[in-house]
């Protein structure tokens, strides 16, 4: 109401102001009204979850899968949920995560995800590589499909000092500069509709709500797992159900099932066999049932109790005589045990291939016999011998045969029969098996002859029957064939060359030019080239001693010969004409040996008459003196200096205008 007084002043009287208010605001508010209230039912919007940000667009792939960024958190702590879908009316894709960092911890649980095409399929977070503390943080998602997709970011900030994740345009970044992924990568999402990084963890019951109907019972957990018979089919699955009439109960039943396929089943494992009980009763398994078990059962192979006789009733003593007036032979009785053993423990005469893996001794006072009867022609028959390094169908053996005239030699005849000792093979290592006699003393054959290769085999020979008219043909004497024996014999003959040959007043011997093995036929019997080169071997070589001499080193003045000791060079049979400066021994006759076949002797020397034989005694030196092969041959030269011209202290020049001195001392001398 309003009231004027006398001096002009005005009185206006409200009465139920806020109800009018109230009534004249409701006509005028309500969305696109710009009505900003500061609380609602008494309560700060920081207490309610709100839309924080949004962003959309497109960003797809190439036919690959690829990152897509779609979030992204600053330093601090942060909370909110991001739920990522597509634009497409025929894909429905979508997926919400929630997201939780608190400075450098940072972690991600996907709530849900699915849709028609599921083109979201994982999850991941980027840190700044820089910062891992403060940086900043990126929300990825795989996707598979170039589509539209909306960001929107739903965030609580009650909490003092939290933010919430904001929504970024999505943008395909499959690696980013300055960034690497934080923790666990989520991924496989289209093969679940429900993922977690690291499961559901419950406090408390977890419970499944539902409303199910006498047709849908089916709350409960199902597992999709790998399909043993193929890597790609899902179709196997577990679950744990609360459904109505199944396992021929009617009701409420808890139902654990595993499907699909018939060896497909449900394994319950406890800590101990006696550890799975119904309804505090021991459920009985193979594993617990038994002597001692105490399982009580109604029947017994489906006959009462009453059918059997009980065991107090009847006596061992009342079953052996029961059994003793049926057993005996026609009886048909098959006992487990005879005299304690068992059948494998004997020999059989009516089973082949009887195994005794023990000892078997025989035994008589006075004569033993063991025969072996054989149908004629069977070569099965006899003693067999298997061994356990072969192959098991690998055998020997030892029989009494007709020989069917393998072996007869003198005629055929219906009696000759044969003691055969051999083996047998498969075919894996065929060729490869052996007979073998072994004796520490000796093996005695008490025939005429023996022979190898059956009937037409050839007659082995012996210290017994070789010799003169025995026939034997020899293809080596001491190791050595024939046609090279006869070319070492030739060699020690036919050696020739030197050059200049000196044995000088300390006994060294050498000689200016090769000695030639020659005329001795050509080929690998003897030499490839037809000759040998025997050159005295350069200073430094080391001379072998054998036969008691010691070895020698050569010197630029040849190889010291003395004391009874003689040069050899041992020809390389079957190589070329080159020298082999090894091959050179220096031997004695102080020790026993023998010179092989091979061995030219180059010179020996005797100390009774203190010279040098050379070249199979062509040329005979005392200390001092040499010879010029090439101009002299002679099987011993008392002074080789005067039959090669005059003693080394007589000089001469044959020139034109020269001069000759004589023993006598008389000089002759010509000139023009």
């Amino acid at each position: 109401s309003t009231s004027f007084d006398g001096s002009g002043n005005v009185t206006i009287t409200l009465s139920n102001v806020a109800s009018t208010l109230l009534a004249n605001l409701k006509t005028v508010d309500g969305s696109g009204s710009g009505l900003d209230a500061d609380l609602l039912d008494g309560l700060d919007s920081a207490y309610f979850t709100r839309s924080r940000s949004f962003a959309t667009g497109t960003a797809g792939t190439d036919g690959a899968n690829h990152w897509m960024t779609v979030a992204s958190i600053s330093s601090g702590r942060h909370h909110g949920t991001v739920i990522v879908s597509d634009s497409i009316n025929g894909h429905h894709t979508y997926i919400e995560i929630d997201w939780l960092q608190s400075y450098a911890d940072s972690n991600i649980t996907v709530i849900n995800v699915g849709g028609y095409r599921k083109n979201i399929i994982g999850a991941r977070v980027l840190y700044a590589t820089n910062d891992l503390t403060y940086g900043i943080k990126l929300l990825q998602v795989l996707v598979t499909n170039k589509i539209a997709f909306d960001v929107r970011v739903i965030g609580n900030t009650a909490n003092p000092g939290w933010g919430y994740p904001t929504a970024v345009t999505p943008l395909i970044e499959d690696t980013k500069s300055g960034y690497a992924v934080l923790g666990p990568t989520i991924t496989d999402l289209d093969k679940v509709s429900l993922a977690a990084q690291k499961g559901i963890a419950t406090g408390g019951l977890l419970r499944f709500i539902g409303t199910p109907t006498g047709t849908d019972q089916n709350l409960g957990i199902y597992w999709n797992a790998f399909d043993k018979e193929s890597s790609t089919d899902y179709s196997d699955y577990a679950s744990i159900r609360q459904t109505v009439n199944a396992g021929g109960l009617t009701g409420t039943v808890l139902e654990i099932i595993q499907m699909n396929d018939s060896n497909d089943g449900v394994a319950v494992m406890t800590g101990s066999n006696i550890g799975f009980k119904h309804n505090s009763h021991t459920v009985w398994t193979q594993g617990n049932d038994g002597s001692g078990s105490g399982l009580d059962a109604d029947l017994l192979d489906g006959k009462q109790g009453s059918f059997y006789l009980p065991a107090g009733n009847y006596t061992a003593a009342d079953v052996l005589a029961k059994i003793k007036t049926v057993d005996g032979s026609g009886s048909g009785l098959d006992a487990d045990l005879l005299d304690g053993h068992d059948s494998t423990q004997f020999v059989r005469s009516d089973v082949s291939g009887t195994n005794i893996t023990g000892t078997f001794n025989m035994k008589a006072d006075n004569q033993f016999k063991f025969s072996f009867f054989n149908t004629k022609n069977n070569p099965s028959s006899g003693i067999h011998f298997n061994s356990y390094g072969n192959y098991g169908s690998d055998y020997a053996y030892i029989r009494y045969d007709d020989d069917n005239n393998n072996y007869n030699r003198w005629g055929d005849s219906t009696e000759n029969s044969a003691l055969v000792l051999g083996v047998q093979n498969d075919g894996q290592g065929s060729g490869s098996d052996v007979v073998a006699l072994e004796s520490p003393a000796g093996i005695f054959l008490n025939a005429p002859d023996v022979y190898i290769g059956g009937k037409t085999g050839g007659k082995v020979w012996c210290s017994s029957n070789d010799g003169a008219g025995s026939g034997l043909d020899a293809d080596l004497w001491q190791g050595e064939q024939k046609d090279t024996l006869v070319a070492s014999l030739r060699a020690n003959v036919n050696i020739d060359g030197g050059g200049v040959i000196t044995w000088n007043g300390s006994g060294y011997f050498n000689a200016t030019a090769r000695f030639i093995v020659i005329s001795n036929g050509r080929g690998t019997f003897f030499s490839t080239n037809g000759f040998f080169n025997i050159s005295i071997p350069t200073s430094g070589t080391t001379i072998q001693g054998v036969g008691g001499a010691a070895s020698v080193t050569a010197t630029s003045a040849g190889i010291p010969i003395t004391n009874w000791n003689s040069l050899y060079y041992i020809l390389p049979i079957g190589s070329g004409a080159s020298t082999v400066p090894a091959n050179f021994r220096l031997v004695t006759s102080s020790s026993d040996i023998v010179i092989p076949d091979n061995w030219v002797l180059i010179a020996a020397q005797n100390s009774d008459t203190s010279t040098l034989t050379i070249a199979g005694g062509k040329y005979t030196l005392h200390k001092g003196e040499s010879i010029d092969t090439s101009k002299y041959s002679s099987a011993f030269v008392p002074n080789a200096d005067l039959v090669r011209g005059l003693p080394a202290d007589f000089t001469s020049s044959k020139a034109t205008n020269g001069y000759q001195k004589l023993p006598s001392g008389l000089i002759i001398q010509w000139g023009l």
